[in-house]
């Protein structure tokens, strides 16, 4: 969380809790939906290929 917080791609709000630390509660930012929209798109990509492989040698 720390490493996706330094690079812009989540918030981090902070809000005093009774017992213990302070909760911690992150948001995707614009650059973080657009990020997680291109790893989606690499993940389908990959998996796609995959499955193809996989039905390719049942066949």
């Amino acid at each position: 969380l720390a490493r996706l917080h330094r690079d812009k791609y989540l918030t981090e709000r902070r809000v005093r809790s009774a017992a213990g630390p302070p909760r911690r509660y992150f948001c995707l930012t614009e650059t973080g939906c657009q990020r997680l929209e291109e790893m989606v798109c690499q993940w389908n990509e990959v998996s796609d290929r995959i499955r193809h492989l996989i039905h390719k040698g049942v066949a």
